[in-house]
């Protein structure tokens, strides 16, 4: 396995050593680890942690295949594929020779795990940024920045020596003075205040979210009243129409009811008188028929020939 180049062994493991108050981690994610110098360093302080990588180039792939780190990816931590894929993975997030951007400074703190330390070393002093996101400072210090990473790949191999034992001296010498150009930051990401910042965002939205809603709502209601409005008033029309008509063929059907009983009154009344007629004329008949037999009786008596 290869040793790491530039920066010095010695100026890594003492950015490592800085961890050692706080709990041991179960995973940490180095950002633009390149080679992955510093998590090879920091494993011999944190045998037992899980080291993962990110970076732009493919060489963070090379580090994994040699066992620097358990995971590497290629690409910006602020890439959004890159930060839902790691999100709340992580108890140690460091941020090394970085300007102090805010977008990776959020995007860091998406990956860390509520309560997790994020360990920045930039030029720029990221102390607001990080309480803007609802970070507590544990600890501040200034120091020399290092050598990066990608320099050593311009460097002639012959200079390299050279590099790393300047390095660790302006690291010793300009340690905690007004020349060391670079911050040192630890960071805890506070869990109730996290939450309520993300339960804010939340909130906020779903406000938003709302208020577009009761709009949508209200609108809705007032075109649908008006709709209603509109269909009792031609349910109104259509029910007075057809209660018109419904009276106009009520009367029309009494009416009609009304002659129907006229007549066969009528047709009833001349059948009786019919019937009265020819139950007279059978009963003078009978009686006709009745006085001529005895006539007829007394005649043939009278005549003694008959």
């Amino acid at each position: 396995m290869t040793a790491p180049t530039a920066p010095s062994v010695r100026r890594l493991r003492s950015t490592a050593r800085v961890m050692l108050p706080f709990p041991e981690p179960e995973s940490w994610l180095d950002v633009e680890t390149g080679d992955a110098d510093f998590p090879e360093a920091a494993r011999s302080y944190f045998p037992y942690t899980a080291f993962d990588g990110v970076d732009r180039t493919s060489r963070v792939l090379y580090a994994q295949a040699v066992e620097r780190l358990e995971e590497g990816h290629v690409g910006r931590l602020t890439d959004p594929h890159i930060t839902a894929r790691l999100r709340a993975r992580y108890d140690v997030v460091s941020l090394l020779n970085r300007p102090a951007d805010p977008d990776e400074l959020q995007a860091a703190l998406a990956v860390l795990r509520p309560g997790g330390h994020l360990l920045v070393e930039s030029p720029d002093d990221p102390r607001a940024e990080l309480e803007s996101q609802g970070c507590t400072i544990i600890a501040t210090a200034r120091r020399s920045a290092h050598v990066p990473p990608r320099a050593t790949t311009r460097l002639p191999r012959t200079l390299l020596p050279t590099a790393r034992a300047l390095d660790h001296a302006l690291a010793l010498l300009l340690a905690g003075t007004p020349f060391a150009s670079t911050y040192r930051v630890i960071a805890r990401k506070d869990t109730e205040t996290w939450s309520r910042g993300v339960r804010g965002e939340e909130v906020r939205s779903r406000e938003a979210c709302g208020a577009e809603a009761c709009g949508a709502e209200v609108r809705g209601g007032e075109a649908s009243g008006a709709e209603g409005c509109g269909a009792e008033a031609r349910g109104a029309e259509g029910c007075g129409a057809e209660g018109c008509g419904a009276e106009v063929r009520g009367a029309e059907a009494r009416g009609a009811e009304a002659r129907g009983a006229e007549v066969r009154g009528a047709e009833v009344r001349r059948a009786e008188a019919r019937g009265a007629e020819v139950r007279g004329a059978k009963a003078r008949s009978t009686e006709t028929r009745g006085a001529e037999v005895p006539s007829a009786v007394a005649r043939r008596a009278e005549s003694p020939d008959l």
